[in-house]
């Protein structure tokens, strides 16, 4: 796990220096780690979900924890994915939305290890421009949030 957590890394970090692809020699091997890194980007909830064409700034953190954010064009949609590099313990992440507008909804992904890959998570709880997401220890999250409005 801890390969697919740096694969993950490195494309999130190489997103908000704008690199536009990456590639991997020759391939990663099916169902591995770093597999499901370059699925949490690309369809991670195999169905064509991805991380969006803008990188978006992000503030804070938490130590052994990583967060990288998109956003579409329109302003419409936030896609992030959130990296708990703790082997240990769990995480309970807030993510600040008050730039963004209003989360009209929201879901989770997580990938923690298993061949099976990312599985659907309950919906983050939203509320005071933030969602709380319960992360598993050593483990990739993809939050998808549909906005509702757009601040100026």
């Amino acid at each position: 796990m801890s390969g697919g957590l740096a694969v993950a890394e490195a494309l999130g970090r190489f997103g908000t220096e704008g690199i536009y692809s990456a590639y991997y020699w020759t391939y990663p091997p099916d169902r591995s780690p770093a597999y499901w890194a370059f699925r949490a980007y690309r369809n991670f909830d195999d169905k064509g979900g991805r991380f969006l064409d803008r990188s978006a700034p992000v503030k804070g953190g938490a130590p052994l924890a990583s967060l990288f954010a998109s956003r579409d064009e329109a302003g419409e949609r936030v896609v992030a994915v959130l990296l708990n590099h703790d082997p240990g313990s769990p995480l309970h992440a807030e993510v600040g939305l008050e730039s963004c507008g209003t989360a009209s909804a929201a879901r989770a992904f997580s990938y923690s290890g298993n061949a099976r890959g990312f599985a659907a998570r309950p919906e983050p709880d939203r509320g005071d421009g933030k969602l709380e997401v319960a992360v598993e220890p050593y483990s990739i999250t993809v939050i998808e949030v549909t906005l509702g409005r757009t601040k100026t």
